[in-house]
């Protein structure tokens, strides 16, 4: 099977063909349809050791998306298998990266939509984000002749640089059918760190508390959700709340209703993005 990019031709390929018997073997290779061709159309052979190389060519460079049938035909008359027919199948597509276009800020860690559009006979593709000396996998999605769109997570490991491009290709041929985007920021993921209520606090029940922390690397202000958490039966949100990145503060009541006890902690989310977080030392609530 082989591939072509909607307008360009497919890579050519080498065809041995050899006698596995005895004798010379005069033959010639025929090619139908009339974009499939083999250099040279014959050839001679004396028995296994004895075998011509064909390039098998592709002129696809005007055909349409979709899937296309051809046949290489060896003909000897002296053969005892003459004719000998090698179906040959050509898939014709494309696939334009619509977003990112280049220029855009990602974050590490974060999620990010990737938008596609694709024509051809492909039901997955292959994403990956690449800059010079490094390419990272960001998985495989479904794919339809239409404007696709899907979700990624850059890895917490990404290194920091603004050379970075969106590349979604044809999981059957992604050397062949693919397309990239322009060049992006991926920048250090956001991180919220929580310092009061600090390890040892005591927070009564039914008052307000100020609470505190510090963000870093966010590409805006915005908020944070704050909740009390126990353990998984004991969650109670308790409402949001302004940040930029540096030293943050804001007062928060403590419903009157909490439990008393320790081991509670309260956890920061970011409103954009529920994966980043911060929470806060274990404290006591009386």
């Amino acid at each position: 099977m082989s591939f072509a990019f909607l307008g360009a031709n497919a890579s050519a390929q080498s065809l041995e063909i050899w006698n596995a018997g005895t004798g010379r073997m005069s033959y010639i290779v025929e090619t139908t349809p009339a974009w499939l061709s083999a250099i040279p159309p014959f050839g001679f052979s004396d028995g296994p050791a004895s075998r011509t190389a064909h390039q098998i060519g592709y002129d696809s460079d005007r055909l349409p998306v979709g899937d296309h049938a051809g046949t290489i035909t060896i003909v000897d008359v002296a053969a005892r298998n003459n004719p000998s027919t090698v179906p040959v199948s050509l898939k014709v597509g494309w696939v334009r990266v619509v977003w990112p276009i280049g220029g855009e800020s990602w974050l590490v860690g974060a999620l990010h939509a990737i938008v596609w559009e694709s024509r051809g006979p492909c039901d997955r593709v292959d994403i990956y984000l690449r800059r010079p000396g490094e390419s990272r996998y960001l998985g495989s999605a479904p794919n339809r002749e239409c404007l696709n769109f899907w979700w990624v997570r850059l890895p917490q490991d990404l290194t920091s640089a603004n050379d970075w491009t969106v590349w979604v290709c044809w999981s059957s041929c992604p050397e062949v059918i693919r397309s990239h985007s322009g060049a992006i920021r991926v920048t250090p993921a956001p991180t919220v760190k929580v310092t009061w209520p600090a390890a040892g606090t005591s927070w009564p029940a039914g008052k307000a508390g100020k609470v505190t922390w510090t963000c870093s690397n966010f590409p805006d202000a915005g908020k944070l959700y704050a909740i009390l958490w126990k353990d998984w039966f004991s969650l109670r949100y308790l409402g949001q709340m302004p940040f930029r990145n540096g030293a943050n503060s804001h007062p928060i009541h403590l419903p009157k209703d909490v439990p008393r006890g320790s081991g509670y902690r309260l956890i920061l989310f970011w409103g954009e993005d529920l994966s980043i977080f911060g929470t806060s030392e274990g404290f006591e609530v009386r």
